[in-house]
């Protein structure tokens, strides 16, 4: 294959578009500070066509928020039948944000009613996510079991 992507990451969201499209986007990256090396969470978000002559990743609109004092892993899906890219901060809000192919941008979406880190998430066909399991977070990191489920609407 022999394709990199631009920007080496760990804990990050992938996903794939009705339109053969692949997509990565948030997670962790090593950066280099006064003290030595240390994970950064960035907000980039790139795109692999797997029907392009010219294969290569391309960067497209970054994330809106990562998570608010920490951030979280990434959860991803394709959306139902529009096409579009979830990604759920996982941040101590639950932050939804949703990439539209069409437009080339990220919006908010909604809340969870819990934030969490290090979940899974997943779709169905009628555009609801499924968010499950992960940590409650810094202080306490308390092992979740809650599934919530949210609808994305598309506008």
């Amino acid at each position: 294959f022999g394709n990199e992507v631009n920007v080496p990451r760990l804990n990050f969201g992938v996903a794939k578009d009705n339109e053969d499209k692949l997509y990565v986007f948030g997670g962790e990256t090593l950066v280099y500070g006064p003290d030595g090396p240390l994970y950064a969470y960035t907000l980039t978000t790139e795109r692999f066509d797997l029907n392009a002559l010219d294969y290569g990743w391309r960067f497209v609109a970054p994330i809106l928020i990562f998570g608010a004092g920490g951030g979280g892993i990434s959860v991803s899906s394709a959306m139902g039948d529009s096409g579009s890219i979830f990604h759920i901060g996982v941040d101590g809000v639950g932050t939804v944000q949703v990439y539209k192919p069409q437009n080339g941008f990220w919006e908010i979406h909604s809340n969870l009613n819990l934030g969490r880190f290090n979940s899974v998430a997943v779709t169905d066909d009628k555009n609801r996510i499924y968010v499950m399991g992960g940590s409650s977070g810094y202080p306490n990191f308390t092992r979740l079991q809650s599934v919530e489920r949210t609808v994305l609407t598309t506008k």
